[in-house]
């Protein structure tokens, strides 16, 4: 049995598209093998390898087969119960399920996997640089896609465990895994159930040891693998409230990291770093001072503004409007009118284009209205940039913002 599990689990390595004369049945055998607590562990670890390399195939009917054969749950019951061995193996063979398809992620959702690899985490229960790396990567998988409709509990947990192996290991791997799940758990669309708990779990990121100070040296790396999941949790972190957004970006050397981001030759990168800035510039006067007072990342921004891509035009656009949305309710005369002049010639022309956020030509229009009362000399700029545009729409509360594009593909690993 031991010489058989090992000639499947090595051919299924090898490859894990199934030949055609594959008897289905084998599946129903080695999940048996995982099951029966008699058989030695490396024989049922040998097992659960083939299944986890099957769930690799791109035929996701063969996924579902799987599944309906009861392998999820056999999987979590391993990974309560199991030797550490099986246990790692069942994690990936769970985190391969969750990357199959919406409804196998859901089914993971379902169970207490998420539960269950938190509290073995800070409990200290995997011992090497690969067992976390495994570990973390399930979860990530796990929780991105859709609403992961997060338990406050499992939240803080996976939040201390995903940190504590972020700043144990040296790993890029396990860096950059980390900074995406991170960024998850600080996502409120994941607490969307229990919007009142979201800021309390901003204010408990902030909070945990070395999260915020790690985060920002992976920004400064410059290694796009890196500096990408961490603005993205940084932006995130930055969403909540006012305050705990000034806890983030008064830190020395902040503003200074974004703009190294904003010059990056990774789009991503500066897509990101853009809309970090948009939400600075819908606080409080003195962060968006931050940007106002920076000639040197304003003219980073118009060049982004006049020779980048449509998502990166836009972002730069929302950091425009947003920063003269301050200027009208807290005028600032010393930094008015050098910023009107770039401003308003910046983003009509933009907000003019077709096909453009209706909320961000709303926004638009109405920080130009209110400004044009004060500085009529605008008016014939806007008058023709604006002709024939957008009808006016319903104008929209000036809020920070999530981002709106999705990142990150996600695929099942082979062994």
């Amino acid at each position: 049995q031991a010489s058989a599990i090992k000639y499947f689990r090595c051919l299924f390595t090898e490859n894990t598209e199934p030949p055609k004369y594959f008897d289905q049945n084998l599946i129903d055998v080695f999940i048996d093998i995982v099951r029966d607590m008699e058989t030695p562990v490396d024989v049922r670890t040998d097992a659960a390898w083939a299944i986890t390399n099957l769930l690799c195939s791109k035929r996701t009917p063969l996924t579902h087969d799987i599944l309906d054969k009861g392998t999820l749950d056999v999987f979590v019951w391993c990974i309560r119960t199991a030797d550490s061995k099986l246990r790692d193996q069942c994690i990936w063979g769970v985190g391969n399920i969750s990357a199959d398809c919406p409804l196998c992620k859901e089914a993971v959702r379902s169970t207490d996997a998420l539960d269950l690899i938190a509290k073995q985490m800070n409990a200290g229960e995997f011992h090497t640089l690969e067992s976390n790396r495994c570990a973390i990567w399930c979860c990530l998988n796990i929780l991105r896609g859709g609403h992961a409709e997060l338990r406050p509990e499992t939240a803080r947990a996976l939040l201390t465990a995903v940190t504590a192996a972020m700043l144990l290991y040296e790993d890029s791997n396990i860096l950059q895994d980390s900074l995406l799940t991170l960024s998850l758990l600080a996502d409120d669309r994941n607490f969307f159930l229990f919007p009142h708990l979201w800021p309390a779990q901003i204010d408990a990121m902030i909070n945990e040891p070395g999260l915020v100070s790690t985060t920002l040296l992976a920004i400064d790396t410059g290694k796009p693998s890196l500096v990408s999941p961490a603005l993205r949790l940084i932006g995130n972190i930055i969403t909540g409230t006012d305050d705990q957004t000034e806890r983030v970006i008064m830190r020395d050397g902040f503003v200074g990291l974004i703009c190294k981001c904003i010059d990056s030759s990774v789009t991503q990168v500066r897509r990101e770093a853009a809309w970090i800035l948009s939400n600075i510039a819908a606080g409080p006067a003195h962060h968006v001072d931050l940007i106002l007072t920076n000639p040197a990342l304003i003219g980073q921004l118009l060049q982004r503004l006049h020779h980048d891509d449509v998502r990166m035009k836009k972002e730069v656009s929302w950091v425009f409007a947003n920063v003269l949305s301050s200027l009208n309710t807290a005028p600032r005369p010393a930094q008015m009118s050098e910023f009107l002049g770039y401003g308003v010639l910046a983003i009509v022309d933009f907000a003019t284009m077709p096909g453009v956020d209706t909320r961000l030509v709303n926004k638009i229009r109405e920080v130009l209205s209110s400004l044009l009362i004060v500085h009529p000399e605008f008016w014939r700029v806007v008058e023709k940039a604006g002709s024939g545009s957008t009808p006016l729409l319903e104008l929209p509360r000036r809020k920070k913002r999530v981002a709106d594009y999705v990142i990150y593909d996600e695929d099942a690993m082979e062994i």
